[in-house]
């Protein structure tokens, strides 16, 4: 392991090396006016002179002197440009007889007519501000003839894509990608960034976008979204493009293929897409957020610190994601936005995901129970398969100048089964073997839900002054039908614990809501706001348990369980929106109500009442164009949920239940948050800092009873002692200039304390991390491009009543990138990713190295089509490793993962213009 850590750190200072002192110039000078006076914020760009894709690109400095990255051996244009200024470009050499690294002052006149941003005929300017919008000219920027728009997002500087798709722009993350300034796909971030072609995208619009309802009253609300807008080719927006692509290959286990395609059909009113893909290569092709959705994955409870009721009783510390595992997935989806006039716009989405899991997980704990240690062993096969629909539907209508309408509708449908077998063993120290179990499952599922939204906004005559009316409807209806075999051995006490039982569950719930806002402007930018609001919530949950063998019900555990929750709220507030400073002052009086029966038995829960006063503070200050302040402070209510409620026991793992407690009363919190960001959109560099943190009172956790048998039992409680959290991360962002390397520094660390018990008897638990991450990759990548880094976390877990189950655990990884693109046709890619977990509670460190290469083949100059080769795992060293605590006990899992396969694809893109390809368009003039 060792070895191979020096060799990949060894090839990347090699690589870095190399570079650092191959035949480069870093060109300075200082930007004046006429007058002789310093010129502050002119960019600075170094263009190619053959395609003017850019090389190099900031701004001067205060004092007007300027230093770009060094460039290599070749002929360029140097340009400079500023608002209100003509723009300045001249001829420039790296090599034999080349130019003078120094050019000295360089003067800019002022132009006659002043635009209210950078637009210079003929010339090409890579990054816009204009006021709060920064904008890409994507053509700048040079993509590969395969690359979608999260490929070019990747080369634009001060955006960050994640390995998941996550977008995070000037230090904040991206919530909507819209095309066209229209909503894609409702708006999801992925399926916009992954299914359009890069090339088809005229510009990046990067801004802080206002609510539609602030939009259209002119009125501040002071809430913000972090949004990416596509601006399409003209050639785009009245016309068709796509593409499509397939494949095959071999594996060592299967044949591994994938195909997938899009068409996209744009006119002045109307814009049609249909999106497409299958494989077998865990490449879900859309959003990591709808796969979680599909899946039935859940954030968790209201009472976040509860524990699941699947029997697994974990709280992971971290997530492996979708990746453990191997999955059979297809989706299909169509996009219609359609405007008839300006004052009418309709948007409608269907999207339809099959999903096809089988995991295999081998699972070893410790659990500290009673002064005493138990050694556990879990092996389990899982298969799932689900088939999700979902549609959205809106309209938005103006009435006239003072009125507007908007109408929402959405909904799903999900259908599918799972099938899972499960052999556990559990050992005690020094006594031997206490429980052998073999259980399997088998369970048919069903969801379907809807909801609905009315919004009406009125503008009266005095300028601020608004009412807007919202009503809601929200209905679901989920079935479960399952069978559990369960077979129980206890060889100590020598009994057997059989049960076998066939479960169908029917959970239905119906939301009404509704509130009305007024704002009354008291002076300029000064404004009062009051609101109130309802809502009314019924959920059901019919449960019927039979012996799987008789067919008898077994009524201990056979509930019919009604609850009944309402919410009437009032809200006042002051808010002030400046050009600068924006602050949102309020407090809600809130009256919580919840009551529930148990029919078959007659119990019930009498009406409840709880009051609550619940500030809240927003504080936003735009420092400058290119920085900004923010803090904000909240408190919040989270109300027992129906499970956590209902108290017959859960069964389902006869050595893991669950049972509910009628007398949990809401968890109240405290959360604060604060936010500085520094960024040059230039150049991509940039300082970030946030901390937040927060403290629960009347917290819901978890009691723990281990009994004779050492089975598990868990019941929510509420404690007096609350939970705290906080976490702080930093991020820099910068150029090494001489290396013509861009580099990227952060630190991160988190505290977090809440309460449970075991056995009656009260725990404190704890735990910190802290960590950091590392990463460079160079700035000129025309044709040779690499990157590299490393990612280190520490933590520590901390209980008061069991310190033998401290704990502190590492786990560190490296990656390592080579491109190398000698001509437009011909490109080849390898990286490397290493990840090691080490535990000193464990008896061995894992080393996971996953090593994956790629070769493409573009048939034409343009790029319409193109041949792919990939390799995928070329060591198959590719596993699930995931390493947590839980309330008494430590765990490592290890899950089947995606092995070693070996693909050919095949891409061609399509436009009714007659051509496509890796370049973003023809090079314009130079004058």
């Amino acid at each position: 392991m060792n070895s191979m850590k020096r060799l990949v750190f060894a090839a990347m200072a090699m690589v870095a090396s190399q570079l650092a002192f191959g035949q480069s110039v870093a060109f300075t000078g200082r930007t004046i006016d006429s007058t002789g006076a310093a010129l502050d914020m002119v960019s600075v760009a170094v263009l190619t002179a053959s395609d003017s894709t850019v090389e190099s690109f900031t701004f001067s400095n205060p004092d007007g002197t300027f230093q770009t990255d060094r460039i290599g051996v070749g002929e360029y244009i140097l340009q400079l440009s500023f608002l209100g200024y003509g723009t300045h470009s001249e001829k420039i050499k790296v090599g034999e007889n080349g130019t003078a690294a120094n050019r000295g002052d360089i003067i800019l006149s002022p132009e006659m007519n002043v635009l209210s941003e950078v637009v210079v005929n003929g010339q090409r300017i890579p990054v816009l501000i204009n006021k709060d919008t920064v904008e890409y000219d994507a053509s700048a920027f040079r993509v590969r003839a395969d690359d979608n728009v999260e490929d070019l997002l990747k080369k634009l500087p001060g955006v960050d894509v994640d390995r998941d798709g996550t977008i995070t722009a000037q230090g904040q993350k991206v919530e909507q990608v819209l095309v066209d300034g229209k909503e894609f796909f409702s708006g999801d971030p992925t399926v916009a960034t992954r299914n359009i072609p890069a090339d088809a995208v005229k510009s990046v619009q990067v801004y802080d976008r206002q609510t539609d309802e602030a939009k259209y009253t002119g009125v501040d609300d002071g809430e913000r979204s972090k949004t990416i807008n596509l601006e399409l080719k003209e050639d785009r927006k009245n016309g068709y493009f796509g593409y499509a692509e397939g494949g095959g290959g071999v594996a060592d286990n299967r044949v591994p293929f994938m195909a997938k395609g899009g068409i996209h059909r744009f006119t002045a009113t109307t814009r049609l897409s249909v999106l497409a893909n299958m494989n077998n290569v865990n490449d879900y092709g859309f959003s990591f957020g709808d796969y979680r959705d599909m899946a039935g994955a859940s954030s968790g409870g209201r009472g976040g610190f509860m524990i699941t009721m699947d029997g697994t009783e974990t709280i992971p510390l971290s997530w492996g994601g979708p990746n453990d595992g191997q999955y059979f997935s297809g989706a299909a989806g169509v996009n219609l936005n359609w405007d008839p006039n300006k004052n009418h716009r309709f948007n409608s989405s269907y999207f339809f995901t099959h999903l096809d899991n089988f995991t295999n997980t081998i699972q070893n704990s410790e659990e500290f129970a009673n002064d005493r240690t138990i050694y556990g062993y879990r092996e389990s096969e899982d298969n799932s398969v689900l088939n999700n629909h979902a549609f959205s539907l809106s309209h938005r209508s103006d009435l006239d100048s003072m009125n507007r309408v908007e109408i929402k509708a959405s909904g799903r449908y999900q259908a599918g089964f799972s099938n899972s077998s499960t052999y556990e063993t559990r050992r005690l120290d020094t006594v031997g073997m206490l429980q052998i179990s073999d259980r399997s499952a088998y369970s048919e599922d069903m969801n379907v839900s809807a909801q609905g939204s009315l919004n009406y906004i009125h503008k009266f005559k005095t300028k601020g002054r608004i009412m807007s009316i919202t009503g809601g409807l929200t209905t679901s209806d989920k079935e479960s039908d399952g069978i559990w075999n369960n077979y129980n051995q206890f060889p100590i006490e020598g009994t057997i614990d059989s049960l076998n039982q066939a479960r169908k569950d029917n959970t239905s719930s119906m939301q009404y809501n509704a509130s009305a806002t007024y704002t009354e402007p008291i002076a300029k930018n000064h404004f009062l706001e009051g609101t109130v609001s309802m809502s009314t919530t019924d959920e059901t949950l019919i449960r019927e348990t039979r012996d799987a063998n008789s067919g008898g019900l077994l009524v201990d555990y056979s509930p019919t369980f009604t609850l009944t929750e309402g919410n009437q709220t009032g809200r006042v507030a002051y808010r002030y929106t400046g050009s600068a400073h924006n602050i949102d002052v309020g407090v809600r009086a809130a009256r919580y109500t919840q009551s529930a029966v148990e029919e078959r038995f007659a119990t019930t829960i009498p009406m409840r009442e709880f009051v609550y006063a619940l500030p809240y503070v927003n504080y936003n200050w735009s420092i400058s164009t290119f920085s900004r302040v923010g803090a904000n402070y909240s408190t919040s209510v989270d109300m027992p949920e129906l499970t956590q409620l209902l108290t017959l026991l859960d069964i389902t793992n006869p050595l893991v239940k669950y049972v509910g407690n009628p007398n949990l009363e809401p968890q109240v919190s405290h959360n604060m948050w604060m936010h500085y960001g520094r960024w040059n959109s230039f150049d991509g560099s940039g300082f970030f800092a946030s901390i937040s943190g927060g403290r629960t009172d009347n917290v819901i956790s978890t009691d723990q009873t281990i009994d004779s048998n050492y089975v598990r039992i868990f019941r929510p409680e509420n404690y007096s002692e609350p939970a705290y959290r906080v976490s702080a991360d930093a991020n820099y962002r910068f150029t090494i200039k001489q290396l013509g390397m861009s580099t990227r520094v952060r630190v991160n660390g988190g505290y977090n304390q809440s309460p449970n018990s075991l056995n009656g008897e009260l725990n404190i638990q704890s735990g910190s991390n802290v960590g950091g991450q590392l990463s460079f990759r160079n700035t000129n990548q025309e044709f040779f491009g690499y990157s590299f880094g490393g990612e280190l976390n520490y933590n520590w877990s901390f209980y008061s009543l069991q310190e033998q189950l401290n704990q502190e655990y590492l786990s560190h990884s490296y990656f390592a990138n080579v491109e190398w693109t000698p001509n437009k046709r011909f490109g080849i890619e390898t990286g490397v990713d290493l990840q090691t977990y080490t535990n000193a509670s464990f008896a061995d460190d894992q080393f996971v190295p996953v090593w994956n290469a790629n070769v493409r083949y573009n048939l034409s100059k343009d790029g319409t089509a193109q041949f792919e080769l990939t390799v995928f795992d070329i060591l198959n060293q590719n596993r699930g490793i995931n390493r947590y605590a839980t309330l008494n006990s430590i765990v490592e899992t290890q899950t089947n993962s995606l092995g070693r396969y070996v693909m050919l694809t095949f891409l061609y893109k399509f436009n009714s213009a007659g051509g496509s390809g890796g370049q973003n368009g023809p090079p314009p003039p130079h004058h």
